[in-house]
């Protein structure tokens, strides 16, 4: 009772707070990445206030269970109707094995030949391999509409995002299947393979993705269907856990299947989008709270070395991409767009946790400091890379103060005006000179 009444008063407490802080998203970048609720988690958590105590946050677990088969299923729905594209998605694809082989080759490297990283094993490199794909879809949703970002450019690198995550959950379900394998021995029992127990887990995802289907049927009822599918997705997540594999792959598999075989694709979708940012804000602040600082000479170098390795992977990822040669525009903005890592990063390191927890603490360092680090520095860059390209425009903060301040009357009347929108000042690739004659001639209307 005491862990539901706490939990239930930070995450109310965090969705006001992140309410509040979307209003100065545009000057402040960082609170839209959620390094805001990471920190906010590790105040209350046991490490600084000890508010959400070790024996609250582990009777969180199956909270955290439901949680990454919210975005796994999410992500399934998404993909069929982000990824309209097949040679667009290969394309993307190859991008983001580019950019896991270079990280994983680069740290197996290290792990094998240098005597600094005891630390590190197959497993963990494999881990950081897919956890370099993690993008941000939903952080860039909110930068693109914060910034009025020209949407068929922010729309491409939202893909390649997308792919992204989807190329690091598989990678993610391939792990843990590893891991299982490795991990259950008994003797004079045949041990399943590797690829078995990934088989295993995408034909549960299938099995409760068709169930699904099969159950609504013709049904109208949104909360009916809403309920529903928090149901399965609970149920998914248990079995998942139950067998020790990722509950993110299993729910990416539920949510694939019902995208292709259930005619409330669309209403299920929309349904999961809107789950997504009390979902990030619940999860983001369990990580802060699941952290336990460790500061060591390993783990900063592996910080380090983590976000060397994979600046160099994308910038090697968007030279070698043969697709993006006559599209300057698109590589400069990938670099620091694809950087950006949000809240997916954190649901797959809580999913790695719960496989092991032994190393958990020490890839969550990484991660979250990593995620830190770049939700200050990404966002900067993107935005100068998109002012450069003419997708978003440098007058727009401007020009919404200067809105703010005029009489009712006259924004009325703007409104009414079917050619005002054609007038405004977002106008992409709209020169100063020009907007200054535009401000004049609104000012002598007045």
């Amino acid at each position: 009772m005491q862990t539901t009444l706490i939990l239930g008063a930070f995450l109310v407490g965090a969705l006001i707070l992140g309410r509040y802080l979307s209003h100065i998203a545009r000057f402040s970048s960082f609170t839209v990445t959620g390094g805001i609720y990471v920190l906010l988690g590790l105040i209350l958590g046991p490490t600084i206030s000890g508010v959400m105590s070790t024996h609250n946050l582990d009777a969180l677990t199956p909270l955290v269970s439901l949680l990454l088969g919210v975005f796994g299923f999410g992500l399934g729905l998404s993909a069929q109707n982000r990824l309209s594209s097949w040679q667009l998605s290969f394309t993307g694809v190859l991008y983001w094995f580019v950019v896991a082989s270079f990280v994983g080759v680069s740290f197996w490297l290290l792990a094998t030949f240098t005597p600094w990283f005891p630390t590190l094993t197959i497993g963990l490199c494999l881990t950081l391999a897919a956890l370099a794909c993690a993008g941000s879809v939903h952080q860039l949703d909110v930068l693109t509409a914060a910034w009025h970002a020209k949407k068929e450019v922010m729309n491409r690198l939202i893909t390649f995002a997308l792919l992204g995550e989807l190329v690091a959950v598989l990678a993610f379900g391939f792990n843990a299947s590893f891991l299982r394998s490795s991990t259950l021995v008994v003797e004079g029992v045949r041990q399943l393979t590797t690829i078995e127990w990934l088989f295993a887990s995408a034909v549960i995802g299938a099995l409760f993705g068709l169930l699904f289907s099969t159950f609504v049927g013709d049904e109208e009822n949104q909360p009916k269907l809403f309920l529903t599918s928090v149901g399965s997705i609970l149920f998914a997540s248990g079995i998942a856990v139950g067998l020790d594999v990722s509950p993110m792959f299993v729910n990416l598999i539920v949510g694939i299947v019902v995208g292709l075989s259930s005619s409330h694709a669309d209403s299920l979708r929309d349904a999961a989008e809107r789950l997504v940012h009390p979902a990030s804000v619940l999860l983001l602040v369990l990580a802060g709270a699941l952290w336990e600082p460790q500061w060591n000479l390993e783990l900063l170098l592996c910080v380090i070395l983590y976000l060397v390795f994979r600046a160099l992977a994308l910038f090697i990822a968007n030279v070698s991409m043969t697709g993006f040669q006559q599209h300057s525009d698109l590589r400069k903005i990938f670099g620091p767009g694809l950087a950006l890592q949000g809240t997916f990063s954190m649901a797959l390191v809580l999913d790695f946790e719960q496989h092991q927890p032994d190393t958990a603490q020490f890839i969550l360092s990484i991660m979250i400091i990593a995620f830190l680090i770049e939700g200050l520095v990404s966002p900067i860059f993107l935005r100068r890379a998109l002012l450069d390209i003419g997708a978003i425009s440098a007058w727009v903060n401007d020009y919404d103060e200067t809105q703010k301040k005029k009489p009712a009357s006259t924004t009325s009347a703007h409104a009414e005006d079917p050619s005002s929108e054609e007038s405004t000042p977002l106008i992409w690739n709209t020169p100063p000179s020009e907007l200054e004659v535009l401000d004049l001639s609104r000012a002598e209307e007045s």
